[in-house]
């Protein structure tokens, strides 16, 4: 291990734990200033909690790493960092297996990006042949002030990926932004298959800052931003603030956030979906109001749905036969106008069957019901009973039942006044006279309910 302050600056201390082979440089409580320094490939950034280092630059970034090849088990640990106007305050460039543990950064800056995770095109390439930003571990990242960012991920995707140049399969825990005047967490392009474990919490503190924006690089392209999953993510503000979103997302491929709470509502803190977004699971029933935030029906997929608006509204079965919560499903409730719908299926790329089962009884415990779409581009419709029972078609008052050809022309209808045919009113008329044989068709017809026999 090498001491920080045997050496007149923190780069001349990496570069000799570098030469000696040593894993670690330690920082005693003190103040170290710096213009910025560079991370090396196995070598611990360590303090008890009392070190600081300071910012002396201006735009640029406090701890970088190369702009080529693989930085490998590096750490940062116990330190805290005065980044001010820095344009980043740690950069992760193409960075595997590297850690960050128990760091405050304190920040001045509306744009800095306090903690930037990317993907180098140029140099050596790890084992597996590519430059991925991958496996790394972040467990306690502190901001107070004022930052764009607390966390940026990136990759450079297509001509160098996906697979070469990607930020993939790292774990964050216990994260805070406490001052986020951008967007506290921005997946940018080609990050997918990141966790955060714990509590993400997020603090707003100006117009239009975003909690986080899921695929900002280019929102209607794919840009490789999926597969990414919260814990608990909390997105908070700090007064009124005009055009403030909690959540932005953008075209992607999947997001969970198991628990979302967004806070306060009154003070503006929109959810903003992109209709080309698909495949994400949301949900939060803020305990005080009972207030639903979002869950998207395409992460249904034939598996667990769960959707709550307020208590007991909704009443939605898994396919193990779990009940998730009870009550009446509301679409669209409280429009005045406009249009509401519910949709099934339509995340769909290929044919296949689309289709709604009711449960009554334990004789059909796959189906009593069913509405089925057959698969095809001009497949057949079906309703589908089973049992002993009437499969009804019922106008409850004095309207009808119709059925109707292409062009909505009724070809019969029904009512509590007889049956009609090729737009005829449903009535039955009285018909009397003739001789035996017409008697006994009027009589036929009359059984059916056609004509009155008279």
């Amino acid at each position: 291990m090498i001491n920080a302050q045997d050496f007149s600056t923190i780069d001349a201390a990496l570069d000799a734990a570098e030469q000696a082979g040593a894993s670690a440089v330690w920082f005693p409580g003190g103040i170290y200033d710096t213009a910025g320094f560079r991370l090396r490939s196995g070598i611990d950034l360590r303090a008890d909690g009392n070190a600081l280092i300071r910012w002396t630059g201006g735009p640029g970034t406090v701890i970088d790493s190369a702009h080529s090849g693989i930085l490998r088990d590096a750490g940062i640990s116990g330190i805290d960092i005065e980044s001010r106007d820095a344009t980043t305050a740690i950069a992760w460039r193409s960075s595997l297996e590297c850690e960050l543990r128990d760091v405050t950064v304190r920040t001045d800056s509306p744009a800095q990006v306090v903690l930037d995770m990317c993907c180098n095109a140029d140099g050596a390439a790890n084992e597996w042949g590519n430059r991925n930003n991958a496996y790394n571990n972040v467990d306690g990242l502190r901001q107070r002030g004022r930052c764009g960012s607390l966390l940026r991920l990136s990759g450079l995707g297509p001509p160098n990926g996906p697979q070469s140049a990607v930020t993939t399969l790292n774990s964050f825990c216990n994260i805070n932004g406490a001052g986020v005047c951008g967007t506290g967490i921005d997946f940018a392009s080609w990050a997918d298959s990141n966790h955060f474990d714990g509590i993400t919490h997020l603090y707003l503190i100006a117009d239009n800052a975003v909690g986080m924006d899921y695929n900002s690089g280019a929102p209607t392209e794919n840009m490789g931003v999926y597969a990414n999953s919260f814990d608990h993510l909390a997105v908070d503000a700090f007064g009124s603030f005009a055009g403030r979103i909690g959540l932005r997302l953008n075209k992607s491929g999947s997001l969970r956030i198991d628990h979302y709470y967004n806070s306060p509502v009154a003070e503006g803190g929109d959810l903003i979906i992109s209709p080309l977004a698909a495949g994400y699971k949301i949900q939060h029933i803020d305990p005080a109001t009972g207030e639903y935030r979002l869950i998207d029906p395409a992460w249904m997929r034939g598996y667990l749905f769960e959707f709550a608006v307020g208590a007991d509204k909704m009443m939605i079965v898994d396919k193990a036969g779990n009940t998730i919560q009870r009550g009446i499903a509301q679409v669209g409730a409280g429009l005045d106008t406009g249009t509401a719908g519910l949709e099934l299926g339509g995340w769909r790329t290929g044919n296949g069957y689309a289709y709604i089962d009711l449960i009554g009884d334990t004789t059909y415990g796959d189906y009593g019901f069913r509405v089925i779409r057959n698969p095809g581009p001009n497949g057949h419709t079906q309703l589908l009973h089973r049992g002993s029972g009437d499969m009804a078609l019922q106008a409850q008052d004095t309207g009808r039942v119709t059925l109707r050809d292409g062009d909505g022309v009724v070809r019969v209808a029904v009512s509590k006044a007889g049956a009609g045919f090729n737009g005829m009113s449903p009535t039955r008329p009285i018909v009397s006279g003739g001789t035996v044989k017409d008697a006994m068709l009027r009589a036929a017809l009359a059984q059916l309910g056609l004509i009155i026999n008279a």
